[in-house]
């Protein structure tokens, strides 16, 4: 606390006052330390003063190379020497080019292709035949409860693994009885029923700012931090992972958002340079916040508010992160997803079986627009949520302008 001196903290470290736990570096207490010391939880007056700096990562784009995937490796070995290592080129290039988390996914799927093996009791013969490609698909069924999406993506993996392993590519449509039986998964689930989640809208969005405003538990800063990225992934049609990081203390310069990706344009707008969204435009893509109505629900403006108090915590720098903790390490993205279940279930207006995430805030306005059924509204709906194929006209001199007339017909639409 700043009202400890040095000598005072280290005796507090050692000994721990009764209720409280003072601790270095801003480390959580475990549930057993609190119990231990009969207390609760250290308040934000408890932690140390020092701040954590997130350490940028460097980029390695042969991260997932051969050595690491040794489990492509094709079955059959080129005998020609020049051949192999054009394959082997082929094959780095391939690695190189997809992103980690594409790689994480082709690993869980090969992992279940072993679990699979061993149900059968014997080894797989590469490629697959149509027969065996349906009962994995099956036992991904019957075994680990999948969705039909899930059933799907374990079909791409695997397609994407046995090509790397030297064979073809695997066409769900042609093989016999496939997609039928994903139709039959999906129509009638078998497993566990799974929540659904909803989409934002402005009516419900007005709710959760009322509760965050009322909210004394938090700091004026978390409340700012936490309702500027709501009303950024609604108006914006973000993805999470475009405004806030995964980890708290490694970032990547080259994706996640810094403070000199978003700034102020004439007209009272934002603009937000997001570097490597899901579909890769050259440069990334662009979106534009402008200023709305009700101040409360402006985007310009909470962010305007939570950037002065970023700077007066000494949070801003234009090399690191947008948001982070007041220790200075990053806001995660599981962080804000557990602070948001925590204000939907004060709201207490969710039906059984529905749920909000942070993807929800991305469906907001394209849901909405998409609800009216003209063909305006979802054109604008295409544009403005960034799916689109003409990824030139956002590099235009035209692109602001544009996107400004598109967020005016849009609250026309919305709000009429």
């Amino acid at each position: 606390p700043e009202t400890v001196d040095l000598e005072d903290a280290v005796r507090l470290v050692k000994n721990p006052r009764e209720g409280r736990c003072y601790r270095p570096m801003g480390r959580e207490a475990t549930e057993e330390e609190d119990l231990g010391t009969g207390g609760e939880p250290p308040g934000a007056a408890d932690r140390a003063g020092k701040k954590v700096f997130p350490a940028p990562v460097i980029r390695k784009y042969n991260k997932c190379n051969l050595e690491k995937l040794s489990w492509i490796s094709p079955e059959k070995k080129e005998a020609n020497r020049d051949r192999r290592e054009l394959n082997r080129n082929v094959r780095e290039r391939v690695a190189e080019g997809l992103a980690s988390k594409t790689w994480d996914k082709h690993k869980t799927v090969w992992r279940a292709v072993h679990e699979f093996s061993v149900f059968l009791g014997k080894e797989l013969v590469w490629p697959m035949d149509a027969e065996t490609i349906v009962e994995f698909a099956s036992w991904c069924d019957k075994k680990r409860h999948l969705q039909a999406s899930s059933i799907k993506t374990y079909i791409q993996g695997l397609s994407k693994i046995q090509q790397m392993r030297g064979g073809p590519g695997i066409s769900i449509g042609k093989i016999p009885m496939l997609k039928e039986f994903i139709s039959g998964v999906e129509r009638v689930p078998r497993g566990k029923v799974r929540r659904q989640k909803k989409a934002m809208t402005y009516p419900l969005l007005k709710i959760l700012g009322h509760l965050v405003g009322r909210e004394e538990s938090k700091t004026t800063f978390e409340k700012l931090r936490f309702w500027t990225v709501c009303l950024w992934g609604f108006w914006g049609s973000f993805r999470m992972g475009e405004l806030i990081c995964e980890r708290k203390k490694t970032f990547d310069p080259e994706m996640n958002l810094l403070w000199r990706d978003a700034t102020f344009v004439e007209g009272g707008g934002i603009k937000v340079v997001v570097k490597s969204p899901k579909v890769r435009n050259p440069g990334g893509d662009l979106v534009m916040l402008f200023k709305f109505p009700d101040k409360t629900m402006c985007p310009v403006t909470l962010f305007q508010e939570y950037e002065e108090e970023a700077r007066r915590k000494g949070l801003w720098n234009e090399r690191m992160p947008v948001f982070r903790n007041a220790d200075g390490s990053n806001w995660a993205k599981f962080e804000f997803q557990k602070e948001l279940d925590w204000y939907m279930s004060l709201a207490e207006i969710l039906k059984e079986g529905e749920k909000v995430v942070s993807h929800s805030f991305r469906a907001g306005i394209p849901s909405a627009l998409a609800a009216l059924g003209t063909p305006e509204a979802e054109g604008a709906a295409q544009e403005w949520g960034r799916w689109r194929s003409g990824a030139y006209k956002a590099y235009t001199r035209h692109h602001v302008s544009a996107k400004r007339e598109i967020f005016r017909k849009m609250i026309s639409f919305m709000f009429q």
